[in-house]
């Protein structure tokens, strides 16, 4: 099985804050406490230094720019959005082409939403006339499941921003 493509917060790789859309370099790491995720030292791309802790942010892997990752997803297959059952993002993964390869992009966890909208799912929407769709719903019924089923992106979008 290979890697995840991105969010391997390894040095050297190129980072992109996600309350802010800065973009940068991991340049070290520390790992401060056993049960904590590490914290890690990025140097922006204005020159500035900052340590945080690796959930703030998401880490591009080997793609080189945030607008490489787009093109991947743009030329990818079967993009999939995940939202729990108070709407809230839970996850979106796509198969990607990344050296000659078939590969798995994921996001998961509330912590990517920002960059999930922002950046991944304009992409998506433009690219893709049809997205597989799941929302779960809260299990108060026998076979309750809530939704999973293709839809028109244009209705992912809608629910996405309910």
């Amino acid at each position: 099985m290979n890697p995840p493509l991105i969010n391997l917060h390894r040095d050297g790789d190129l980072v992109w804050l996600i309350t802010t859309g800065v973009a940068g370099r991991i340049t070290g790491r520390v790992q401060a406490y056993q049960t904590f995720d590490p914290l890690l030292t990025i140097e922006w791309n204005d020159g500035t230094r900052e340590t945080l802790y690796s959930n703030n942010i998401i880490t591009l892997g080997p793609f080189q720019s945030v607008s490489a990752l787009e093109a991947a997803i743009s030329e990818g297959s079967n993009p999939v959005v995940e939202l729990g059952s108070m709407k809230g993002f839970q996850g979106f993964r796509i198969t990607v082409n990344y050296d000659g390869e078939p590969r798995d992009l994921n996001l998961t966890g509330s912590s990517h939403r920002a960059f999930f909208l922002e950046v991944v799912w304009p992409v998506v929407r433009d690219s893709f006339s049809d997205v597989h769709f799941i929302r779960r719903k809260h299990k108060t019924k026998k076979g309750d499941e809530g939704v999973d089923a293709v839809m028109a992106s244009a209705e992912v979008d809608a629910e996405i921003k309910r």
